[in-house]
């Protein structure tokens, strides 16, 4: 008796509609489902219907949007990121010193600038924060490029150390700029803007899986088309094509950032300010962007 009915009326959601006498209290106050149950009593289902309680639906096109901006953003880096390897071992007659001072200057900026930029990225509104990322990304990325155009010129070799030393000077300043900029812009999109477009964990599950296919394959395939063109016409070319590409990506990020932030206005509102929003109203905004 007993006993199995209090075994049976712990599911969640279930109501059991027999006579309540001589009936613990917590058997009492448990609920059923719709139609005859397994001791011949009738009742009803109370609990959630199935696909409730996963919030709204997941604002699809701002993900879109921000996927499209991240990848021109992502493709624009490993582009770069390969590109002026090759170019710095060639300009220096195969050393592989200026890549290596490259490198740790790139990395340095990243691991001092990143505590520093952290309270930048978190009061500031997200339009300011990344169109100013990008825009230094981009355009950081295009002028190192025509650096090492120079450098890679018939006659550079000849103009003397001197020279070549300032141009490794120049590329890495704008490196390191380029690479925090980066860094910057990436922790905007994929931790702070998708997350207030996403309402649930699996949305943003869903949304971080699409950003990690678009870094995925930025990864292959921006090294194999610049080691095309390359291959094709010249390292020069390839340098030009990016310089061109790396231009026209910040115009296009001039134009869908504001249209981004204009159809979906609370992505423009700081990291901080959101988190303290959503706590004070309780409805979980701090996590997805507008409320339930």
């Amino acid at each position: 008796g007993h006993d199995g009915l209090t075994a049976a009326s712990e599911g969640k959601g279930w109501k059991s509609t027999l006579p309540d006498e001589g009936l613990p209290a917590s058997v009492a106050s448990t609920s059923s489902v719709e139609g005859d149950s397994l001791f011949g009593g009738s009742g009803s289902w109370d609990g959630p219907e199935e696909g409730e309680g996963e919030g709204p639906a997941v604002q699809w096109g701002a993900v879109a949007t921000i996927c499209a901006v991240h990848a021109l953003s992502v493709w624009g880096w490993r582009g770069f990121e390969f590109l002026v390897v090759i170019m710095l071992v060639q300009g220096s007659g195969g050393s592989l010193m200026s890549t290596a001072l490259y490198s740790l200057v790139c990395s340095t900026a990243v691991f001092l600038g990143g505590p520093v930029m952290a309270p930048f990225l978190e009061r500031t509104s997200r339009a300011k924060a990344l169109l100013l990322l990008l825009g230094v990304q981009q355009l950081g990325a295009a002028a190192a490029t025509l650096v090492l155009l120079l450098l890679a010129m018939p006659g550079s070799r000849a103009a003397g150390g001197g020279a070549q030393a300032a141009v490794l000077l120049a590329v890495c300043a704008l490196g390191a700029g380029i690479s925090l900029s980066y860094t910057g812009g990436k922790i905007v999109v994929e931790k702070s803007m998708v997350v207030q477009a996403c309402a649930s964990s699996l949305q943003l599950a869903r949304a971080n899986a699409i950003l990690k296919a678009v870094d995925l394959s930025a990864l292959i395939l921006s090294p194999m088309v610049l080691g095309l063109v390359g291959h094709l016409a010249s390292d020069r070319a390839a340098a030009a094509a990016l310089c061109g590409y790396q231009l026209l990506a910040c115009c296009v990020h001039a134009v869908l950032v504001p249209v981004l932030l204009v159809r979906h206005p609370h992505l423009q509102t700081p990291q901080v300010a959101a988190s303290a929003t959503g706590t004070a109203r309780g409805d979980g905004s701090h996590y997805g962007g507008a409320a339930p």
